[in-house]
């Protein structure tokens, strides 16, 4: 017995072990849950325990068919019963069942196991599930000396990640197992163990009691180990992050004339769950030459972190950020733009956890654009889709076309040393920056935050010319995706939406030869605003 297990139980310590599945939690640590319900108050959390009747997909068909049942409604009664039995043998054990549904029952978001649920990517149509998960997690448990088990999500099950992710970013002493048996097929996930820095513990512990209980999951024991059970292991794996200091982050927002929306960002903000990982210490916003109620709107917030640095002259957005950064003294600080939308109110948590343990200089997420609502809007949003895919999978995210200007965060160091210059292309600018003088850059892919496309040609014509007369000039081809990814994607996106994917090529071509034929100038960071893209609602 471990020097950890030992403390548990002389302090008498409540353990939760928060799992995904009726079965999950016994096949992944049984042998501690049998160990430990005796001597410590134990309770088990199954939180997607609900199907329901209905048409069904052909993922649930083959589920339904694997398992021996044809309603998935018996199927769960069946399961539910099962996982009764399995736990009668543990009476000390308290079970709750908090009845969400199994992502292979929310097929409108997930409508395939394999090219869906089993890629472990969060859609953001899935938030409320994580909102509604979070509280009546939190309404459960209120100490905060308990120690938590959950998944390491290895096999990325959809369900299996966001029960992990939402036990890192809503508790402080968590323990991670290794997800069985999907342990069997699939390697524990590299990125997510750089960011714990974690502590291995490694028990076997009632080995034969885990067995009784286990084989009373017929339904499952029959499709997955084939009825034999001897193959699961007697060792069982954890993974532990001792407590860390709460990191200070400061938000910084560069604005010209951003009343539109300024006020609906910064709610979003102010919103955010609060995470033992980090405290939202200052929301500066710089007034850059405002000429409409931006100032006004921003002064009218009580919430006395923001503070208002407001300027009666035009300096641009590169003397902005430089202001801001150099006003900035917290752990994390991120530069953000005032025309984009954060409804995920996990993002803080998320774009500042590869800070926790200095895995990371520069974080930037992924930005998506708010649905289409005219030609011109979805004409560019299959380009954007197709962009989006390379700049996303090129060298794992890590690429200088990944670091969005929207959206980047810098830890205190970076902070302090990056100057820009007054030119366009500061996004790019800021990743080579950090990749030539050594800071490591990390591309956060679970969270993102929204934008709107330009609606009119006037617009769209300004942003391309600027693209394409600043931030390509910044990078060279050691930082940036090879083509044949874009002509791969591409054509992905023209077998989607082949109308919409020629308008596009049209589109740009006609765009890159205008901004070639125009007279060549500096890009300086005081550029014509866009402003059919600043109207963000969703």
């Amino acid at each position: 017995m471990t020097k950890t297990i030992k403390n548990i139980i002389k302090n008498n310590t409540p353990v939760y072990f928060i799992s995904p599945h009726l079965d999950d939690a016994l096949f992944s640590a049984g042998g501690l849950i049998s160990y430990l319900s005796d001597k410590v108050p134990v309770t088990v959390i199954n939180i997607f325990t609900k199907t329901h009747a209905g048409p069904q997909s052909l993922s649930q068909l083959a589920f339904l068919r694997q398992s021996g049942f044809k309603d998935p409604i018996v199927l769960q009664k069946v399961r539910i019963q099962e996982d009764k039995r399995a736990f009668s043998f543990f009476p000390h054990v308290k079970v709750v069942n908090l009845g969400f549904t199994d992502a292979l029952w929310r097929e409108k978001i997930y409508p395939t196991y394999r090219w869906h649920i089993s890629r472990g990517q969060v859609s953001e149509k899935d938030l409320e599930t994580l909102i509604q998960v979070r509280k009546r997690l939190l309404n459960i448990i209120n100490a905060p000396s308990s120690l938590i088990f959950c998944p390491m999500a290895v096999g990325n099950h959809v369900d299996h990640v966001i029960v992990r992710d939402l036990c890192a970013q809503t508790f402080t002493n968590v323990y991670y197992w290794e997800d069985f048996p999907y342990i069997f097929k699939f390697s524990v996930d590299p990125k997510f163990v750089q960011l714990l820095n974690p502590k291995k513990l490694v028990v076997s512990l009632n080995h034969s009691q885990k067995i009784n209980s286990i084989s009373q999951y017929t339904s499952q024991v029959k499709a997955i180990f084939k009825g034999n059970l001897s193959n699961i292991p007697k060792l069982e794996s954890f993974y532990h992050s001792s407590p860390v200091k709460q990191l200070s982050v400061t938000v910084t927002v560069p604005a010209h004339n951003e009343s539109q929306n300024i006020a609906k960002f910064l709610d979003d903000l102010l919103n955010h769950f609060p995470s033992p990982h980090y405290k939202l210490q200052k929301i500066l916003v710089y007034s850059d030459g405002s000429t409409d109620d931006t100032d006004k709107i921003v002064r009218g917030f009580s919430d006395p972190r923001i503070d208002l640095i407001s300027s009666q002259k035009r300096h641009g957005r590169t003397h902005a950020n430089n202001v801001l950064l150099s006003r900035s003294d917290s752990d994390v600080t991120l530069l953000m733009d005032a025309d984009i939308r954060v409804f995920d109110p996990f993002f803080l948590s998320q774009i500042t956890r590869p800070f926790v343990n200095e895995s990371a200089d520069l974080v930037s997420c992924p930005i998506r654009h708010l649905p289409p609502t005219n030609w011109l809007e979805k004409t560019l949003s299959v380009g954007m889709a197709g962009k989006n895919r390379v700049f996303e999978s090129f060298n794992g995210g890590d690429n200088a076309l990944s670091c969005h200007g929207p959206v980047r965060a810098l830890s205190r160091r970076l902070a302090k040393a990056i100057h820009f210059p007054n030119s366009g292309g500061e996004d790019k600018f800021t990743y080579v920056f950090a990749k030539l003088h050594g800071f490591k850059y990390t591309f956060v892919s679970s969270t993102r935050i929204y934008y709107r496309l330009p609606k009119t040609l006037a617009d769209h014509w300004k942003q391309s010319w600027r693209y394409f007369n600043s931030g390509r000039k910044i990078t060279n081809n050691n930082f940036n995706p090879p083509w044949y990814l874009y002509f791969f994607s591409g054509f992905w996106e023209f077998i989607k939406s082949p109308i919409y994917a020629v308008l596009y090529l049209m589109l740009v071509s006609f765009t890159f030869l205008r901004s070639q034929l125009l007279p060549q100038t500096n890009v300086s960071s005081r550029w014509d605003m866009v402003v059919s893209s600043k109207s963000l609602t969703k």
